[in-house]
């Protein structure tokens, strides 16, 4: 699927994650943590469908896996519900602290990885690429190697296994092909060292050219979330909204905050509805 938000300029897609991710992570309150989790899930979703699924159940791995630990070792709240063999309690504040720990880390994995997905590296050398040259570079090379590492280590690994070489154990086999890989890593920045230095990198003034430019569309969607942004920082903080879990748990919700944040992370969402709706009007002219 062709996302719309995805053609915005590179600084309109930073400023957006950025204000999501920070608000649902830093910000302990159980109504913003469930809405940037389920609009997480239903963005993500929109854009890798059933390609996505995978990664989507190792995110709830993850989160339950992160859930169970919390309440192993932190016994505070005043409702235990059993003992452990130790004889510490197992308290429901404890279970339901852990519980949020584990969506707020889910819901940052999904945001990230539709970040990734809309961020290529061409994305980043133009956001970076004039102010900070190097930083720029070395992101690029980094997504460029990172893939052809990876291919490395598996045609390594096939070519061993078809000549008869893997018959030494998994360990064995596998420290072999990391071997390989490693030496043909280190030979491969060796030569592109050589060929940067031979093509003049470093001397003289160097140039930054990309396709991306700020429109009126991203100024007015910067200002979109600003606005979103600064609504709930307000209300939030004269309503002085929070969850406490400690020692019992204790939640003051805010609408007009939860509907604003939920404004906030579908608005992504909201851009492909209405490009789709203008295009299906223009269609119908034609």
């Amino acid at each position: 699927m062709r996302d719309e938000f995805g053609a915005f300029h590179p600084i309109t897609t930073i400023i957006f994650f950025f204000a999501v991710i920070a608000f649902s992570t830093f910000w302990m309150q159980a109504g913003m943590i469930a809405v940037s989790f389920l609009c997480a899930t239903v963005y993500y979703f929109a854009i890798k469908r059933a390609e996505g699924l995978k990664y989507f159940v190792m995110v709830l791995v993850s989160m339950l896996i992160a859930s169970m630990i919390n309440p192993l070792f932190s016994h505070r709240g005043k409702t235990a519900l059993f003992y452990l063999p130790t004889g510490n309690p197992v308290t429901l504040e404890s279970i339901i602290f852990g519980l949020c720990a584990g969506v707020i880390l889910g819901e940052v994995l999904l945001w990230f990885s539709i970040f990734n997905s809309l961020m290529s590296d061409d994305k980043w050398t133009a956001t970076i690429g004039k102010v900070a040259p190097t930083i720029a570079m070395i992101i690029t090379m980094v997504f460029r190697f990172v893939p052809k590492y990876t291919k490395f280590a598996k045609e390594t690994k096939d070519i061993q296994k078809a000549n008869g070489f893997n018959r030494g154990g998994k360990i064995k086999n596998g420290m072999n092909v990391y071997s390989i890989t490693a030496t043909w890593a280190l030979e491969s920045s060796i030569d592109t060292a050589d060929s940067m230095r031979a093509r003049g990198y470093g001397k003289g003034k160097r140039t930054n050219y990309h396709n991306y430019k700020f429109e009126i569309r991203d100024l007015a969607f910067v200002l979109w979330v600003v606005l979103l942004s600064a609504v709930i920082l307000y209300i939030a903080n004269v309503s002085k909204i929070h969850t406490f879990f400690y020692p019992t748990i204790r939640n003051k919700e805010s609408a007009i905050v939860l509907i604003a944040y939920i404004v906030l992370c579908m608005t992504p969402i909201l851009v492909n509805i209405w490009e789709k709706f203008r295009w299906h009007i223009s269609k119908s002219k034609i």
